[in-house]
Protein backbone atom coordinates (compact mmCIF):
# COMPACT_ATOMS: atom_id res chain seq x y z
CA UNK A 1 0.00 0.00 0.00
CA UNK A 2 1.42 3.32 -1.08
CA UNK A 3 1.58 6.14 1.42
CA UNK A 4 -0.30 9.29 0.35
CA UNK A 5 1.69 12.51 0.64
CA UNK A 6 -0.22 14.93 2.82
CA UNK A 7 -0.60 18.54 1.70
CA UNK A 8 0.73 20.96 4.28
CA UNK A 9 -0.43 24.48 5.05
CA UNK A 10 2.64 25.97 3.36
CA UNK A 11 1.87 24.01 0.16
CA UNK A 12 -1.73 25.19 0.23
CA UNK A 13 -0.74 28.83 0.72
CA UNK A 14 1.92 28.62 -1.99
CA UNK A 15 -0.58 27.17 -4.50
CA UNK A 16 -3.37 29.61 -3.64
CA UNK A 17 -1.56 32.78 -2.56
CA UNK A 18 -3.16 34.87 -5.33
CA UNK A 19 -6.67 33.88 -4.24
CA UNK A 20 -5.84 34.45 -0.60
CA UNK A 21 -4.47 37.91 -1.47
CA UNK A 22 -7.63 38.84 -3.38
CA UNK A 23 -9.68 37.52 -0.47
CA UNK A 24 -7.74 39.81 1.87
CA UNK A 25 -8.27 42.81 -0.42
CA UNK A 26 -12.04 42.30 -0.51
CA UNK A 27 -12.14 41.72 3.24
CA UNK A 28 -10.32 45.04 3.71
CA UNK A 29 -12.68 46.80 1.29
CA UNK A 30 -15.69 45.40 3.12
CA UNK A 31 -14.27 46.59 6.45
CA UNK A 32 -13.45 50.03 4.99
CA UNK A 33 -16.91 50.53 3.50
CA UNK A 34 -18.48 49.31 6.73
CA UNK A 35 -16.50 51.86 8.75
CA UNK A 36 -17.44 54.66 6.34
CA UNK A 37 -21.08 53.65 6.74
CA UNK A 38 -20.76 54.02 10.51
CA UNK A 39 -19.11 57.46 10.33
CA UNK A 40 -22.34 59.42 10.04
CA UNK A 41 -21.55 61.49 6.96
CA UNK A 42 -23.53 61.87 3.73
CA UNK A 43 -22.06 58.87 1.95
CA UNK A 44 -23.59 56.36 4.37
CA UNK A 45 -26.09 54.93 1.91
CA UNK A 46 -23.56 54.51 -0.87
CA UNK A 47 -20.98 52.97 1.44
CA UNK A 48 -23.52 50.50 2.81
CA UNK A 49 -24.29 49.31 -0.72
CA UNK A 50 -20.57 49.17 -1.50
CA UNK A 51 -19.95 47.15 1.66
CA UNK A 52 -22.74 44.77 0.73
CA UNK A 53 -21.45 44.30 -2.81
CA UNK A 54 -17.84 43.84 -1.70
CA UNK A 55 -19.03 41.33 0.88
CA UNK A 56 -20.90 39.35 -1.77
CA UNK A 57 -17.74 39.33 -3.90
CA UNK A 58 -15.80 38.26 -0.80
CA UNK A 59 -18.18 35.33 -0.32
CA UNK A 60 -17.73 34.29 -3.96
CA UNK A 61 -13.94 34.34 -3.58
CA UNK A 62 -14.25 32.50 -0.27
CA UNK A 63 -16.23 29.77 -2.03
CA UNK A 64 -13.50 29.40 -4.67
CA UNK A 65 -10.88 29.10 -1.92
CA UNK A 66 -13.08 26.62 -0.05
CA UNK A 67 -13.17 24.35 -3.12
CA UNK A 68 -9.35 24.44 -3.29
CA UNK A 69 -8.87 22.78 0.10
CA UNK A 70 -7.45 19.27 -0.32
CA UNK A 71 -9.62 16.24 0.42
CA UNK A 72 -9.43 15.11 4.03
CA UNK A 73 -7.29 12.03 3.33
CA UNK A 74 -4.69 14.22 1.58
CA UNK A 75 -4.82 17.07 4.10
CA UNK A 76 -2.35 17.44 6.93
CA UNK A 77 -3.52 18.28 10.43
CA UNK A 78 -2.52 21.93 9.98
CA UNK A 79 -4.67 22.19 6.82
CA UNK A 80 -7.63 20.67 8.69
CA UNK A 81 -7.23 23.20 11.51
CA UNK A 82 -6.79 26.05 9.01
CA UNK A 83 -9.92 24.93 7.13
CA UNK A 84 -11.90 24.83 10.39
CA UNK A 85 -10.68 28.33 11.35
CA UNK A 86 -11.44 29.57 7.81
CA UNK A 87 -15.01 28.28 8.12
CA UNK A 88 -15.32 30.04 11.48
CA UNK A 89 -14.08 33.28 9.93
CA UNK A 90 -16.59 33.03 7.09
CA UNK A 91 -19.48 32.29 9.42
CA UNK A 92 -18.60 35.13 11.79
CA UNK A 93 -18.22 37.59 8.88
CA UNK A 94 -21.55 36.46 7.47
CA UNK A 95 -23.24 36.90 10.83
CA UNK A 96 -21.67 40.36 11.23
CA UNK A 97 -22.88 41.52 7.82
CA UNK A 98 -26.34 40.01 8.32
CA UNK A 99 -26.77 41.77 11.65
CA UNK A 100 -25.14 45.05 10.60
CA UNK A 101 -26.84 45.45 7.21
CA UNK A 102 -30.14 43.75 7.90
CA UNK A 103 -32.23 46.35 6.06
CA UNK A 104 -29.88 46.53 3.08
CA UNK A 105 -29.90 42.76 2.72
CA UNK A 106 -33.69 42.79 2.91
CA UNK A 107 -33.84 45.35 0.11
CA UNK A 108 -31.40 43.29 -2.01
CA UNK A 109 -32.97 39.93 -1.16
CA UNK A 110 -34.97 39.71 -4.41
CA UNK A 111 -31.85 40.34 -6.51
CA UNK A 112 -29.83 37.86 -4.46
CA UNK A 113 -32.46 35.14 -4.84
CA UNK A 114 -32.97 35.99 -8.52
CA UNK A 115 -29.23 35.67 -9.18
CA UNK A 116 -29.05 32.42 -7.21
CA UNK A 117 -32.02 30.83 -8.98
CA UNK A 118 -30.85 32.08 -12.39
CA UNK A 119 -27.43 30.52 -11.83
CA UNK A 120 -28.98 27.21 -10.79
CA UNK A 121 -31.36 27.25 -13.77
CA UNK A 122 -28.60 28.00 -16.27
CA UNK A 123 -26.49 25.17 -14.82
CA UNK A 124 -29.42 22.75 -15.02
CA UNK A 125 -30.25 23.79 -18.59
CA UNK A 126 -26.64 23.16 -19.58
CA UNK A 127 -26.46 19.81 -17.79
CA UNK A 128 -29.76 18.59 -19.25
CA UNK A 129 -28.82 19.87 -22.72
CA UNK A 130 -32.24 21.45 -23.21
CA UNK A 131 -31.20 23.62 -26.21
CA UNK A 132 -29.97 20.51 -28.07
CA UNK A 133 -33.22 18.71 -27.30
CA UNK A 134 -35.29 21.62 -28.64
CA UNK A 135 -33.17 21.73 -31.82
CA UNK A 136 -33.55 17.98 -32.34
CA UNK A 137 -37.27 18.18 -31.72
CA UNK A 138 -37.95 20.41 -34.69
CA UNK A 139 -35.10 20.16 -37.20
CA UNK A 140 -37.16 21.11 -40.24
CA UNK A 141 -39.54 23.68 -38.78
CA UNK A 142 -37.36 26.65 -37.85
CA UNK A 143 -40.25 28.99 -36.97
CA UNK A 144 -41.87 26.46 -34.66
CA UNK A 145 -38.48 25.65 -33.11
CA UNK A 146 -37.86 29.34 -32.47
CA UNK A 147 -41.33 29.72 -30.95
CA UNK A 148 -40.76 26.71 -28.67
CA UNK A 149 -37.30 27.96 -27.66
CA UNK A 150 -38.61 31.43 -26.81
CA UNK A 151 -41.58 29.95 -24.93
CA UNK A 152 -39.34 27.63 -22.90
CA UNK A 153 -36.93 30.50 -22.13
CA UNK A 154 -39.78 32.76 -21.01
CA UNK A 155 -41.19 29.96 -18.89
CA UNK A 156 -37.82 29.52 -17.14
CA UNK A 157 -37.51 33.27 -16.59
CA UNK A 158 -41.03 33.41 -15.16
CA UNK A 159 -40.39 30.47 -12.82
CA UNK A 160 -37.13 32.01 -11.63
CA UNK A 161 -38.86 35.37 -11.10
CA UNK A 162 -41.71 33.79 -9.12
CA UNK A 163 -39.33 31.71 -6.99
CA UNK A 164 -37.18 34.77 -6.27
CA UNK A 165 -40.27 36.82 -5.40
CA UNK A 166 -41.66 34.28 -2.93
CA UNK A 167 -38.25 33.50 -1.45
CA UNK A 168 -37.61 37.21 -0.95
CA UNK A 169 -40.97 37.68 0.73
CA UNK A 170 -40.41 34.71 3.03
CA UNK A 171 -36.88 35.88 3.84
CA UNK A 172 -38.05 39.43 4.61
CA UNK A 173 -40.93 38.17 6.73
CA UNK A 174 -38.82 35.88 8.91
CA UNK A 175 -35.59 37.85 9.02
Amino acid sequence: MEKVKKVGLDDFIEENHNLLTVFGVFAALTALFSRIGESGNDVITISIYMASMSFLMLIMIAWVIWTKFPKSEKASDTIKIFEFLYLGLLLSMSLFVLLTYKNTIKSFSFLIFFALYTTITVKLIGQREIPKKVRKLMKKHKKIRTFIAVTVALMFILVVFILAHFSSQAFNQYF
